[in-house]
C-alpha cells in the first residue's frame, strides 16, 4: 500500500475515532490470552556493497497479551490491544545470503486502535469486523557475528524504522455465560519499513504481518 493511500486511510480512521469519542463509551470487556504475529515479508535487496540479491526474512513470534473493549452501542466498539514485547529473529532470505542463518533480532511493540462492528444475529456466536491504525515500534535491534562477517563491520549494528500501518481485522466471540466469552481474531497490517546498517547499507521490506489471537474475556 503506497504512502498516499495510507495517509488517506489514516485521516479517515482518525476522523471516525474522533467522532465516536463525542459519544459516551462504557467499558464493555477485558480480554487476555495469546497473540501470534507472523510476518509475510517481501524483502528488497540490501544496497551495495553486498552480495547480489541479499534479502532478509523475519520469523514469527508469540506473546501474552490482552485488551480493553469500549462499547459505544450494541454494535459499535473500540478495542485497545496490549501485549508484552515481541522478539523477532532475522535470517538471511532467499538469494545471496540464504544459507547464513540468523543475522540478528529485534523487539517490537505494535500499538493499535481498532474500530469494530459486532453482529448480534446469534446468541452464542458473535462475529465482528474492524479496521485499525497500528504504530509498529521497533527497538533493541541486535546484529550478530554472521551479519558482521557479511558486511565487514566490527561489529555491524542496525536500526529499523518504526512506522504506521492500516490493519483490517475479523473476529468471533463465543459466549460461554452471561459474563464470560472466548474471542478469536485475525488481522493483517499493511506495514512497510526500512533498515539501516552501521556500515552504510539499507534495505526496504514489506513486513505485512498477520496477527492471530485466542483470548478469554470478561464482560461488565
Amino acid at each position: 500500500m503506497n504512502n498516499i493511500k495510507m495517509k488517506q486511510l489514516a485521516v479517515v480512521l482518525g476522523a471516525a475515532c474522533s467522532s465516536m469519542l463525542w459519544a459516551a463509551p462504557s467499558v464493555y470487556a477485558v480480554k487476555s490470552g495469546l497473540l501470534h504475529i507472523e510476518p509475510n515479508d517481501k524483502s528488497g535487496n540490501l544496497s551495495p556493497p553486498s552480495y547480489a540479491n541479499s534479502t532478509i526474512d523475519a520469523k514469527g513470534a508469540t506473546q501474552l497479551g490482552g485488551g480493553l473493549v469500549l462499547a459505544f452501542s450494541d454494535n459499535v466498539r473500540v478495542e485497545l490491544p496490549v501485549a508484552l514485547p515481541f522478539d523477532f529473529d532475522l535470517y538471511g532470505g532467499p538469494g545471496g545470503i540464504s544459507g547464513v542463518g540468523k543475522i540478528g533480532d529485534v523487539k517490537s511493540l505494535p500499538f493499535t486502535v481498532f474500530g469494530q462492528y459486532h453482529f448480534n444475529a446469534h446468541p452464542t456466536f458473535k462475529p465482528y469486523a474492524g479496521v485499525g491504525l497500528t504504530y509498529a515500534y521497533f527497538y533493541d535491534e541486535r546484529g550478530n557475528a554472521a551479519l558482521s562477517a557479511l558486511t565487514a563491520g566490527n561489529p555491524t549494528t542496525f536500526t529499523i524504522d518504526s512506522k504506521f500501518a492500516v490493519t483490517p481485522q475479523v473476529g468471533l466471540s463465543v459466549v460461554i455465560s452471561k459474563d464470560y466469552f472466548v474471542d478469536v481474531s485475525a488481522s493483517y497490517s499493511f506495514l512497510e519499513t526500512s533498515a539501516k546498517l552501521s556500515t552504510g547499507q539499507t534495505i526496504d521490506t514489506e513486513l505485512n504481518p498477520s496477527m492471530y489471537s485466542v483470548q478469554f474475556g470478561t464482560r461488565f
